[in-house]
Protein backbone atom coordinates (compact mmCIF):
# COMPACT_ATOMS: atom_id res chain seq x y z
CA UNK A 1 0.00 0.00 0.00
CA UNK A 2 1.32 3.38 -1.18
CA UNK A 3 0.28 6.44 0.92
CA UNK A 4 0.32 9.82 -0.97
CA UNK A 5 2.29 12.31 0.85
CA UNK A 6 0.66 15.35 -0.79
CA UNK A 7 -1.64 16.49 -3.51
CA UNK A 8 -1.81 19.84 -5.06
CA UNK A 9 -4.83 19.36 -7.30
CA UNK A 10 -7.15 17.39 -6.14
CA UNK A 11 -9.56 18.31 -9.36
CA UNK A 12 -6.91 17.84 -12.23
CA UNK A 13 -5.99 14.37 -11.59
CA UNK A 14 -5.03 11.85 -9.31
CA UNK A 15 -0.94 11.24 -8.30
CA UNK A 16 1.28 8.54 -10.16
CA UNK A 17 1.46 4.82 -8.70
CA UNK A 18 4.05 3.37 -7.72
CA UNK A 19 3.72 -0.45 -8.83
CA UNK A 20 7.74 -1.41 -7.45
CA UNK A 21 10.52 -0.01 -5.68
CA UNK A 22 14.52 -1.65 -5.37
CA UNK A 23 17.87 -0.61 -4.28
CA UNK A 24 21.17 -1.37 -5.33
CA UNK A 25 24.61 -0.58 -4.20
CA UNK A 26 27.39 -0.64 -6.89
CA UNK A 27 30.53 -3.41 -6.31
CA UNK A 28 33.36 -1.93 -4.22
CA UNK A 29 31.50 1.16 -3.58
CA UNK A 30 29.10 2.95 -1.61
CA UNK A 31 27.65 4.18 -4.67
CA UNK A 32 23.16 3.43 -4.35
CA UNK A 33 21.05 3.44 -7.25
CA UNK A 34 17.15 3.51 -6.55
CA UNK A 35 14.79 2.04 -8.98
CA UNK A 36 11.39 2.92 -9.21
CA UNK A 37 8.72 1.92 -11.87
CA UNK A 38 5.66 4.02 -11.73
CA UNK A 39 2.91 5.43 -13.91
CA UNK A 40 0.35 8.54 -13.83
CA UNK A 41 -2.98 8.52 -15.25
CA UNK A 42 -1.74 12.39 -17.10
CA UNK A 43 1.78 12.19 -17.00
CA UNK A 44 4.16 10.46 -19.31
CA UNK A 45 6.28 8.13 -17.55
CA UNK A 46 9.73 9.91 -19.19
CA UNK A 47 8.55 13.39 -17.49
CA UNK A 48 7.66 12.28 -14.24
CA UNK A 49 10.12 13.47 -11.54
CA UNK A 50 11.68 10.80 -8.77
CA UNK A 51 13.12 12.27 -5.60
CA UNK A 52 14.02 10.21 -2.52
CA UNK A 53 15.06 10.38 1.30
CA UNK A 54 16.97 7.93 3.75
CA UNK A 55 17.73 7.91 7.16
CA UNK A 56 19.41 5.58 9.73
CA UNK A 57 16.80 5.83 11.97
CA UNK A 58 13.26 5.36 10.67
CA UNK A 59 11.76 7.80 13.15
CA UNK A 60 13.98 10.62 11.43
CA UNK A 61 12.94 9.46 7.64
CA UNK A 62 10.18 12.33 7.44
CA UNK A 63 12.48 15.05 8.32
CA UNK A 64 15.54 13.87 6.14
CA UNK A 65 16.87 15.82 3.27
CA UNK A 66 14.78 15.25 -0.08
CA UNK A 67 17.40 14.47 -3.32
CA UNK A 68 15.95 15.22 -6.39
CA UNK A 69 17.43 12.27 -8.06
CA UNK A 70 17.70 8.52 -7.32
CA UNK A 71 21.22 8.16 -6.70
CA UNK A 72 23.62 8.91 -3.80
CA UNK A 73 26.93 8.10 -2.28
CA UNK A 74 27.73 6.90 1.26
CA UNK A 75 30.93 6.54 3.21
CA UNK A 76 32.80 3.41 4.50
CA UNK A 77 31.98 4.53 7.92
CA UNK A 78 28.81 3.47 6.59
CA UNK A 79 29.35 -0.01 6.59
CA UNK A 80 28.01 -2.68 7.90
CA UNK A 81 24.82 -0.59 9.22
CA UNK A 82 21.16 -0.50 7.98
CA UNK A 83 19.83 2.70 6.75
CA UNK A 84 15.81 3.04 6.04
CA UNK A 85 14.44 5.03 2.85
CA UNK A 86 11.34 6.49 0.58
CA UNK A 87 11.22 7.13 -3.25
CA UNK A 88 8.75 9.81 -4.27
CA UNK A 89 7.05 10.54 -7.66
CA UNK A 90 5.92 13.85 -8.51
CA UNK A 91 3.69 14.32 -11.81
CA UNK A 92 3.67 17.38 -13.93
CA UNK A 93 0.80 18.75 -11.77
CA UNK A 94 3.02 18.58 -8.26
CA UNK A 95 1.12 15.57 -7.33
CA UNK A 96 3.26 13.62 -5.09
CA UNK A 97 3.17 9.98 -3.70
CA UNK A 98 6.07 8.78 -1.52
CA UNK A 99 6.47 4.86 -1.64
CA UNK A 100 6.20 2.53 1.89
CA UNK A 101 9.26 2.45 3.67
CA UNK A 102 11.81 0.08 2.81
CA UNK A 103 15.58 -0.94 4.41
CA UNK A 104 19.16 -1.50 2.95
CA UNK A 105 22.11 -2.84 4.16
CA UNK A 106 25.33 -1.34 3.42
CA UNK A 107 27.93 -4.04 2.39
CA UNK A 108 31.25 -3.26 3.34
CA UNK A 109 33.69 -3.16 0.86
CA UNK A 110 36.79 -1.58 2.42
CA UNK A 111 39.40 -3.66 3.77
CA UNK A 112 41.46 -3.19 6.87
CA UNK A 113 44.74 -1.79 6.52
CA UNK A 114 47.91 -2.41 8.39
CA UNK A 115 49.77 0.69 10.79
CA UNK A 116 53.53 -0.19 10.31
CA UNK A 117 55.37 -3.22 10.56
CA UNK A 118 54.73 -5.88 12.99
CA UNK A 119 57.00 -6.55 15.54
CA UNK A 120 58.82 -9.51 16.62
CA UNK A 121 60.43 -11.30 19.67
CA UNK A 122 62.46 -14.08 19.67
CA UNK A 123 62.95 -16.31 22.59
CA UNK A 124 65.29 -18.99 22.38
CA UNK A 125 62.73 -21.61 20.08
CA UNK A 126 59.82 -19.38 20.30
CA UNK A 127 58.54 -16.26 19.12
CA UNK A 128 55.83 -13.28 19.80
CA UNK A 129 55.03 -11.42 17.11
CA UNK A 130 52.32 -7.99 17.67
CA UNK A 131 50.77 -5.91 15.14
CA UNK A 132 48.68 -2.96 14.75
CA UNK A 133 45.77 -2.90 12.54
CA UNK A 134 42.36 -1.53 12.14
CA UNK A 135 39.32 -1.19 9.75
CA UNK A 136 36.55 0.50 8.98
CA UNK A 137 33.75 -1.64 10.55
CA UNK A 138 35.65 -4.13 12.84
CA UNK A 139 38.23 -6.98 12.34
CA UNK A 140 36.83 -10.41 12.58
CA UNK A 141 40.41 -12.87 13.23
CA UNK A 142 44.27 -12.51 11.52
CA UNK A 143 45.60 -15.78 10.17
CA UNK A 144 49.24 -15.67 10.72
CA UNK A 145 51.91 -17.72 8.57
CA UNK A 146 55.17 -19.00 9.10
CA UNK A 147 56.70 -21.14 6.26
CA UNK A 148 53.81 -23.44 5.97
CA UNK A 149 52.41 -23.56 8.90
CA UNK A 150 49.29 -21.61 9.48
CA UNK A 151 47.84 -20.08 12.97
CA UNK A 152 44.25 -18.22 13.45
CA UNK A 153 44.11 -15.67 16.33
CA UNK A 154 41.13 -13.07 17.15
CA UNK A 155 44.03 -10.56 18.55
CA UNK A 156 46.78 -9.03 17.22
CA UNK A 157 49.61 -10.92 18.62
CA UNK A 158 50.13 -14.78 18.73
CA UNK A 159 52.88 -16.73 20.71
CA UNK A 160 54.50 -20.04 18.43
CA UNK A 161 56.76 -22.38 20.28
CA UNK A 162 59.10 -25.12 19.92
CA UNK A 163 60.87 -23.81 16.51
CA UNK A 164 63.35 -25.86 14.76
CA UNK A 165 66.74 -24.17 14.52
CA UNK A 166 66.54 -22.51 11.05
CA UNK A 167 65.32 -19.33 8.41
CA UNK A 168 60.96 -18.52 8.86
CA UNK A 169 59.78 -16.28 6.92
CA UNK A 170 56.09 -14.94 7.96
CA UNK A 171 53.06 -12.70 7.06
CA UNK A 172 49.92 -11.38 8.76
CA UNK A 173 46.39 -11.36 6.85
CA UNK A 174 43.81 -9.40 8.55
CA UNK A 175 40.25 -10.17 7.85
CA UNK A 176 37.21 -8.27 8.86
CA UNK A 177 33.69 -9.73 9.23
CA UNK A 178 32.61 -8.84 5.65
CA UNK A 179 35.51 -11.03 4.35
CA UNK A 180 38.01 -8.56 2.78
CA UNK A 181 41.36 -8.53 3.60
CA UNK A 182 44.86 -7.24 3.44
CA UNK A 183 47.96 -8.77 4.16
CA UNK A 184 51.06 -7.69 5.62
CA UNK A 185 54.96 -9.01 4.58
CA UNK A 186 56.42 -11.21 4.37
CA UNK A 187 58.98 -10.95 6.56
CA UNK A 188 62.27 -13.22 7.60
CA UNK A 189 63.60 -14.32 11.16
CA UNK A 190 66.42 -16.66 12.29
CA UNK A 191 66.16 -19.18 14.94
CA UNK A 192 69.14 -19.91 16.07
CA UNK A 193 70.33 -22.72 18.81
CA UNK A 194 70.43 -21.19 22.14
CA UNK A 195 67.78 -22.63 23.75
CA UNK A 196 65.73 -21.21 26.84
CA UNK A 197 65.58 -23.89 28.90
CA UNK A 198 65.29 -22.29 32.64
CA UNK A 199 61.57 -21.55 34.02
CA UNK A 200 60.21 -18.49 35.68
CA UNK A 201 60.91 -18.24 39.47
CA UNK A 202 57.27 -16.98 41.13
CA UNK A 203 58.06 -14.99 44.54
CA UNK A 204 55.05 -14.31 45.57
CA UNK A 205 51.04 -15.49 45.03
CA UNK A 206 48.14 -13.72 46.55
CA UNK A 207 44.46 -13.76 45.93
CA UNK A 208 41.80 -12.14 46.56
CA UNK A 209 37.65 -11.87 46.23
CA UNK A 210 36.26 -8.87 44.50
CA UNK A 211 33.31 -7.14 46.43
CA UNK A 212 30.42 -8.41 45.79
CA UNK A 213 31.05 -10.99 43.26
CA UNK A 214 32.88 -14.02 42.65
CA UNK A 215 35.45 -12.53 40.82
CA UNK A 216 39.06 -13.51 42.57
CA UNK A 217 42.11 -11.74 41.23
CA UNK A 218 45.33 -12.76 41.89
CA UNK A 219 48.58 -10.65 42.64
CA UNK A 220 51.69 -12.30 41.41
CA UNK A 221 55.45 -11.44 41.23
CA UNK A 222 57.54 -13.79 39.34
CA UNK A 223 60.28 -13.08 36.60
CA UNK A 224 62.45 -15.19 33.98
CA UNK A 225 66.13 -15.03 32.87
CA UNK A 226 65.14 -14.41 29.00
CA UNK A 227 61.54 -13.38 28.76
CA UNK A 228 60.32 -9.85 29.96
CA UNK A 229 58.02 -10.09 32.99
CA UNK A 230 55.38 -8.41 30.05
CA UNK A 231 55.13 -11.05 28.14
CA UNK A 232 54.94 -14.01 31.04
CA UNK A 233 52.02 -16.55 30.41
CA UNK A 234 49.71 -17.15 33.54
CA UNK A 235 47.98 -20.42 34.51
CA UNK A 236 45.64 -21.80 37.04
CA UNK A 237 44.23 -25.02 38.80
CA UNK A 238 42.24 -25.29 41.34
CA UNK A 239 39.47 -27.50 43.28
CA UNK A 240 37.64 -27.64 46.32
CA UNK A 241 39.88 -31.13 47.32
CA UNK A 242 43.66 -30.27 48.19
CA UNK A 243 44.35 -33.89 46.67
CA UNK A 244 42.62 -33.21 43.00
CA UNK A 245 44.21 -29.88 42.57
CA UNK A 246 47.11 -30.57 40.75
CA UNK A 247 44.83 -33.04 38.52
CA UNK A 248 42.59 -30.36 37.29
CA UNK A 249 42.34 -29.12 34.16
CA UNK A 250 44.31 -25.65 33.59
CA UNK A 251 42.62 -22.41 32.59
CA UNK A 252 45.08 -19.39 31.09
CA UNK A 253 45.16 -16.26 33.05
CA UNK A 254 45.36 -15.63 36.64
CA UNK A 255 42.15 -14.79 37.52
CA UNK A 256 39.02 -16.73 38.59
CA UNK A 257 35.13 -16.22 37.71
CA UNK A 258 33.68 -18.59 40.15
CA UNK A 259 30.13 -19.63 40.21
CA UNK A 260 27.72 -19.14 43.32
CA UNK A 261 27.95 -22.55 43.74
CA UNK A 262 31.23 -22.57 45.26
CA UNK A 263 30.26 -19.73 47.91
CA UNK A 264 30.79 -20.70 51.87
CA UNK A 265 33.65 -23.50 50.42
CA UNK A 266 37.14 -23.24 50.85
CA UNK A 267 39.21 -23.68 47.27
CA UNK A 268 42.69 -24.32 46.76
CA UNK A 269 44.98 -23.34 43.85
CA UNK A 270 48.05 -23.22 42.01
CA UNK A 271 49.12 -20.32 39.66
CA UNK A 272 51.65 -21.55 36.46
CA UNK A 273 53.73 -19.00 34.87
CA UNK A 274 55.45 -19.66 31.72
CA UNK A 275 57.94 -18.12 29.39
CA UNK A 276 58.38 -17.69 25.45
CA UNK A 277 60.14 -20.92 25.33
CA UNK A 278 57.41 -22.92 26.98
CA UNK A 279 59.00 -23.62 30.36
CA UNK A 280 56.69 -23.31 33.22
CA UNK A 281 56.89 -23.12 36.96
CA UNK A 282 54.08 -23.94 39.17
CA UNK A 283 53.00 -22.14 42.71
CA UNK A 284 53.14 -23.76 45.94
CA UNK A 285 49.36 -25.29 46.92
CA UNK A 286 47.20 -22.03 48.60
CA UNK A 287 44.04 -21.74 49.73
CA UNK A 288 41.02 -19.09 49.97
CA UNK A 289 37.88 -19.23 51.07
CA UNK A 290 34.67 -18.10 49.36
CA UNK A 291 32.26 -15.48 50.24
CA UNK A 292 28.78 -15.46 49.85
CA UNK A 293 27.60 -12.62 48.07
CA UNK A 294 24.41 -14.27 46.81
CA UNK A 295 21.08 -12.78 48.19
CA UNK A 296 18.18 -15.15 48.73
CA UNK A 297 15.23 -14.92 46.72
CA UNK A 298 11.64 -14.86 47.76
CA UNK A 299 8.86 -17.13 46.09
CA UNK A 300 5.15 -15.97 46.56
CA UNK A 301 4.08 -13.03 48.86
CA UNK A 302 3.32 -14.12 52.47
CA UNK A 303 -0.90 -14.45 53.75
CA UNK A 304 -2.20 -13.84 56.85
CA UNK A 305 -4.74 -15.90 58.70
CA UNK A 306 -6.70 -13.81 61.07
CA UNK A 307 -8.86 -15.21 64.13
CA UNK A 308 -10.26 -13.06 66.63
CA UNK A 309 -7.47 -11.27 67.83
CA UNK A 310 -5.10 -13.76 67.01
CA UNK A 311 -2.64 -13.62 63.54
CA UNK A 312 -0.76 -16.04 61.93
CA UNK A 313 1.12 -14.69 59.04
CA UNK A 314 2.89 -17.75 56.73
CA UNK A 315 5.00 -17.96 53.76
CA UNK A 316 7.04 -20.52 51.47
CA UNK A 317 10.91 -21.23 51.78
CA UNK A 318 12.83 -18.37 50.10
CA UNK A 319 15.47 -19.75 47.52
CA UNK A 320 19.57 -18.94 48.04
CA UNK A 321 22.67 -20.85 46.90
CA UNK A 322 23.74 -21.72 50.26
CA UNK A 323 20.41 -21.52 52.74
CA UNK A 324 18.18 -19.47 54.11
CA UNK A 325 19.14 -18.88 58.22
CA UNK A 326 16.07 -17.00 58.73
CA UNK A 327 13.33 -14.47 57.62
CA UNK A 328 12.96 -10.45 58.64
CA UNK A 329 8.79 -10.08 59.42
CA UNK A 330 7.64 -6.55 59.76
CA UNK A 331 4.39 -5.84 60.94
CA UNK A 332 3.38 -1.95 61.15
CA UNK A 333 7.18 -1.37 60.99
CA UNK A 334 8.06 -3.82 64.52
CA UNK A 335 10.67 -6.27 62.99
CA UNK A 336 10.66 -10.23 64.43
CA UNK A 337 13.76 -12.77 63.85
CA UNK A 338 11.61 -15.61 62.94
CA UNK A 339 13.70 -19.01 61.71
CA UNK A 340 10.55 -20.77 60.65
CA UNK A 341 8.05 -20.48 57.61
CA UNK A 342 5.69 -19.05 59.88
CA UNK A 343 4.81 -16.48 63.19
CA UNK A 344 1.44 -16.17 65.19
CA UNK A 345 0.69 -12.80 67.06
CA UNK A 346 -2.02 -12.86 70.06
CA UNK A 347 -3.80 -10.60 71.61
CA UNK A 348 -3.79 -7.94 69.39
CA UNK A 349 -5.52 -4.70 69.12
CA UNK A 350 -8.04 -3.75 66.96
CA UNK A 351 -7.27 -2.01 63.34
CA UNK A 352 -5.51 -2.46 60.12
CA UNK A 353 -2.02 -3.23 59.54
CA UNK A 354 0.95 -3.88 57.08
CA UNK A 355 3.27 -6.88 57.36
CA UNK A 356 6.03 -7.77 54.93
CA UNK A 357 8.68 -10.54 55.12
CA UNK A 358 12.84 -10.04 54.07
CA UNK A 359 14.67 -13.65 54.12
CA UNK A 360 18.49 -13.46 55.21
CA UNK A 361 21.23 -16.46 54.84
CA UNK A 362 24.07 -17.13 57.12
CA UNK A 363 26.46 -14.45 55.43
CA UNK A 364 24.14 -11.73 56.04
CA UNK A 365 22.73 -11.37 52.53
CA UNK A 366 18.98 -10.20 52.43
CA UNK A 367 16.81 -11.10 49.89
CA UNK A 368 14.40 -7.98 48.31
CA UNK A 369 11.42 -6.91 50.97
CA UNK A 370 8.04 -8.43 49.64
CA UNK A 371 5.34 -5.86 48.81
CA UNK A 372 3.41 -4.78 51.68
CA UNK A 373 0.18 -6.79 52.71
CA UNK A 374 -2.31 -6.15 54.98
CA UNK A 375 -4.38 -7.66 57.73
CA UNK A 376 -8.07 -6.01 59.62
CA UNK A 377 -8.31 -7.25 63.60
CA UNK A 378 -11.93 -6.06 64.20
CA UNK A 379 -12.94 -4.88 67.53
CA UNK A 380 -13.73 -8.11 69.96
CA UNK A 381 -17.40 -8.89 70.14
CA UNK A 382 -19.44 -8.79 73.46
CA UNK A 383 -19.67 -11.88 75.15
CA UNK A 384 -22.64 -11.63 77.67
CA UNK A 385 -23.08 -14.86 79.91
CA UNK A 386 -26.56 -15.67 80.62
CA UNK A 387 -28.79 -14.14 83.71
CA UNK A 388 -31.17 -17.10 85.61
CA UNK A 389 -34.00 -14.81 86.85
CA UNK A 390 -36.08 -17.70 88.34
CA UNK A 391 -36.33 -21.23 88.71
CA UNK A 392 -39.28 -23.30 89.82
CA UNK A 393 -39.76 -26.96 90.06
CA UNK A 394 -43.10 -28.70 89.76
CA UNK A 395 -44.49 -32.26 90.36
CA UNK A 396 -46.88 -33.67 87.80
CA UNK A 397 -50.32 -35.14 89.14
CA UNK A 398 -50.73 -38.97 89.56
CA UNK A 399 -53.29 -40.43 87.77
Amino acid sequence: MYISDTITDNTANSAPVISSVSISQTKNSYKFAVSVTAADDVTAEEDLIYSLRYAEKQEDLESAEIHYNTEFTLSSADAEKTYFYQAAVTDKDGNTVWSEVQSFAVTDFTSPSFNGTPFLKINGRSIKISWDANDNASIANYSVTVNDMTFDSTEPEIIIRNLEIGNYNYKITAFDNAGNSVTSGPFQFIIEDNADVNAPVISHVKTEQQPDSYIFKTEITAGDDVTDFADLIYHVRYSTDFFEVEKTAVIDGKDLLLAPEYADKTVYYQIGVSDLSGNITWSNIQSFYVKDVTSPVLNELPTAEVIEQQVTISWQSAADNVGVAGYYLSVNGTLYNVKTNSFTLSSMLEGEYTYSITAYDKAGNLSETSAEQTFIIEKPKDKIKPVISEVTLSQSAKD
